[in-house]
């Protein structure tokens, strides 16, 4: 049995237990690919993380921080750190390829 890589080159390992005897188990209603961990059984799907925000944006109206409030494929929604007493939100749009 190979192992399998992960994008960046390592070697994929169970999440619970690190082992590396894995079976491909499917996909999920995403189309991502399910693995099945022959040593504890445990199912996962491999992670990938997004992008971090570098610098977190400061609310207009009280100075606050503001957290992430909603993330889509498009934009990324902040909130007040002060909510509900300061109720601001701020939008950011991704750049798109093409």
């Amino acid at each position: 049995m190979s192992h399998e890589e992960t994008e960046k080159g390592d070697t994929l390992r169970c999440p619970a237990c690190r082992s590396e005897a894995l079976y491909r188990y499917g996909r999920t209603r995403q189309g991502k690919q399910r693995r099945l961990c022959l040593t504890c059984g445990r199912q996962f799907v491999e992670e990938t993380r997004r992008p971090e925000i570098a610098a977190r944006p400061t609310c207009p109206l009280c100075n606050s921080p503001m957290y992430i409030y909603r993330r889509d494929v498009t934009v990324t929604r902040f909130r007040c750190s002060r909510y509900p007493l300061c109720t601001q939100y701020l939008t950011i749009r991704k750049e798109t390829k093409g």
